[in-house]
């Protein structure tokens, strides 16, 4: 998990307000195992939890954070606020490094982000956010969980630039996680269009003049297509760089024991 700050915020306890008895249980087992370092099993201390397989639940002793986080957020997954919207900046944002203020807070941006509002919030509440959406919690399907990824994507990182640095890898994942080929062409252009060029590569002697010589623009840090010479003699030129890779590839390769294809 991620941070927008450049200042380190310390932990706040858990401040859920319970909806009911169960809730109140519910949190006060999860504090005594976030709270400390100590193990859960050493201080005697259980959490029986609802399973994601859609089962009564299992006896659970001991979380790692990401853990925690997950089965928190399926207990609250269908909770909705109406407060004002404090702020909220911490290192590797969860529920847990939220105060009372910024739980309720959490929880009404969240409903109007469900509700196809998406009102100026704390980097921090987004990440909260997208990590629920990351692990489908919240969402009917995956191809409804990439949608929102995208929303929030056109939202935010207008105002936020670095969100873009992370959430475009972590889109990419969840194309492949959850296997949504119809978007693989969309998410993986890059990697498709050099998978397309190493295999040109790979069979050298065998292609055209004319696939070498596109591969050998794509791959090039200057742009001879666009030289004076290419533009005057287009064919020649063309012909003449084929048969420079044809020659110099068996070079290449028995000088670094290398395959031509990753050049």
């Amino acid at each position: 998990m991620l941070h927008d700050s450049d200042n380190e915020y310390t932990d706040e306890p858990i401040g859920i307000t319970a909806t009911s008895e169960g809730d109140s249980d519910f949190w006060e087992r999860v504090r005594a195992i976030t709270s400390s370092g100590a193990s859960p099993v050493a201080r005697g201390v259980s959490v029986r939890m609802p399973s994601p397989f859609g089962t009564k639940g299992v006896q659970a002793f001991a979380f790692s954070p990401s853990e925690d986080f997950y089965y928190a957020a399926i207990q609250m997954v269908e909770r909705e606020e109406e407060e004002p919207i404090v702020p909220f900046k911490a290192y590797y944002p969860t529920y847990a490094k939220m105060n009372c203020a910024q739980q309720l807070s959490y929880f009404t941006f969240r409903k109007l982000m469900r509700r196809g509002i998406y009102p100026e919030v704390s980097l921090s509440y987004v990440f909260v956010y997208i990590y629920e959406i990351l692990m489908n919690i919240g969402v009917k399907t995956p191809a409804q969980g990439l949608a929102i990824l995208e929303e929030i994507r056109d939202a935010y990182c207008p105002t936020y630039p670095n969100l873009e640095y992370y959430l475009d890898p972590w889109m990419c994942d969840y194309v492949v996680y959850y296997d949504l080929r119809d978007r693989i062409p969309e998410f993986f252009e890059g990697e498709i269009r050099t998978d397309a060029a190493a295999e040109i590569l790979q069979h050298y002697q065998d292609v055209t003049d004319q696939e070498l010589f596109s591969v050998m623009v794509r791959l090039s840090r200057t742009q001879p297509d666009k030289s004076p010479l290419y533009r005057k003699y287009p064919d020649e030129f063309t012909a003449i760089v084929a048969r420079s890779i044809r020659l110099a590839a068996p070079v290449y390769c028995a000088g670094t024991r290398l395959r031509f294809e990753t050049v």
